[in-house]
């Protein structure tokens, strides 16, 4: 194989070369990729690019790179996923910070996908999340199933991403879709601390989904004994 044909060849993720080199900050092996003829906008088998990986890793000097060369910041793969949402997940303030200075929606989502607010409660960011609110994220969004980053905080278990919202407006007693409150998601996962918390803030153990099922339900359906 020729150097350029080795510069592209992909892995079984559709991942070349570039987008181990752009998750590792390896900006030096990146531009000696290019130089071989590297793609900078090839997508891996989920539509990210060499910027999202780039972004996972946390490395802002790596992004600057990428962009001076033509990278789109803004760029979303899986219908809806951002370099913003990829930083909020992996907990990389820096990197958000660069994101907003060109551009970055807070609050962008549509009807399957998060915010990156939901993100950072998903994974127990709260320094993002603090960031997040103090750029004037919306802490009370909700995507297409009713979910708020309250209800992503309660199913994982994560008091402090759960103190919040709650800090900031978030309703307790809140639904999706399906009629689940923040408790019947706690008590899925059989994660009594953070059933506890909930119940210490009011949450009604009582309440039920749109097929009338309560939490006890939800704990009894999953095996979760200490939960019932």
């Amino acid at each position: 194989m020729t150097g350029r044909s080795l510069v592209g060849l992909k892995s079984e993720d559709s991942k070349t070369a570039l987008y181990y080199t752009a998750e590792n900050g390896d900006v030096a092996a990146m531009e000696l990729l290019l130089a071989h003829g590297a793609s900078l906008n090839a997508k891996d088998k989920n539509g990210a690019t060499a910027f999202h990986y780039a972004t996972i890793g946390g490395h802002v000097a790596t992004m600057e790179f990428l962009l001076a060369h033509g990278s789109d910041p803004l760029a979303a793969y899986m219908d809806c996923k951002t370099a913003l949402h990829c930083a909020a997940e992996n907990g990389h303030v820096a990197a958000m910070e660069f994101l907003l200075a060109h551009g970055a929606d807070l609050d962008v989502n549509n009807e399957s996908c998060w915010t990156a607010f939901h993100y950072a409660a998903e994974f127990d960011r709260a320094a993002v999340m603090e960031f997040l609110l103090a750029h004037g994220a919306d802490p009370l969004a909700k995507v297409g199933n009713g979910m708020t980053a309250f209800h992503c905080a309660a199913e994982n278990g994560h008091v402090t991403a759960m103190e919040l919202p709650l800090a900031h407006g978030a309703d307790l007693l809140a639904k999706d879709e399906r009629g689940e409150t923040a408790f019947h998601c706690a008590a899925e996962n059989g994660d009594v601390v953070a059933m506890e918390f909930l119940l210490a803030h009011g949450a009604d153990p009582l309440a039920k989904d749109e097929n009338g099922e309560t939490a006890f339900h939800f704990a009894a359906e999953n095996g979760h004994v200490a939960a019932m």
